[in-house]
C-alpha cells in the first residue's frame, strides 16, 4: 500500500515540474466550469459536479467544478491549478444544503431567505439578527 503522504508530495513535485507553478494556476483558475462543459460535450456520459476541493498546501477548500463518470471516477480538466493535482479524497460534493450563519439551521439552497457574500441565512429575521439590526 502506498503512503498517502508520499502520493501528495509526489503530486506537488509533479505540479512544480510540469511548468511554472503560477502558469498552471493562471491557465486553469476560474475556468473549471467552462472546461467541464467542454469535456461533457466530448463525453455526454459524464456528470457535472459542483463542490469544493481541499488544497492542503493552501490549507483551505476552494469552490470548484469537476465531472464524474457513472462509476464515480473523477474527471477534472482543471486539476493542474492545484499543487496536489486532484487527489480524489480531497473533492467534496455540494449536497444542496447550507447552514444559516446566524442560527446554524440546515437550509436547502432553494429555501435560502437571504445571502450576503459568503454568509447565508434561513430568513430575513436571522440576517437582521446577524448584522445587529434586530
Amino acid at each position: 500500500m502506498v503512503d498517502q503522504n508520499f502520493l501528495l508530495l509526489n503530486n506537488i513535485m509533479k505540479w512544480k515540474l510540469i511548468g511554472n507553478d503560477m502558469d498552471n494556476y493562471l491557465k486553469y483558475r476560474g475556468k473549471c466550469r467552462e472546461l467541464c462543459d467542454a469535456l461533457i460535450k466530448e463525453n455526454p456520459d459524464l456528470i457535472l459536479v459542483r463542490g469544493w476541493y481541499y488544497e492542503p498546501l493552501w490549507s483551505r477548500e476552494e469552490q470548484h467544478w469537476w465531472c464524474k463518470d457513472k462509476e464515480g471516477n473523477i474527471h477534472d480538466p482543471s486539476h493542474l491549478q492545484f499543487p496536489s493535482c486532484g487527489v480524489s479524497e480531497f473533492y467534496r460534493e455540494f449536497k444542496g444544503l447550507f447552514n444559516c450563519s446566524n442560527c446554524d439551521k440546515e437550509v436547502k439552497e432553494e429555501d435560502i431567505g437571504s445571502a450576503e457574500g459568503r454568509y447565508v441565512f434561513c430568513s430575513h429575521k436571522c440576517h437582521g439578527k446577524f448584522i445587529g439590526v434586530l
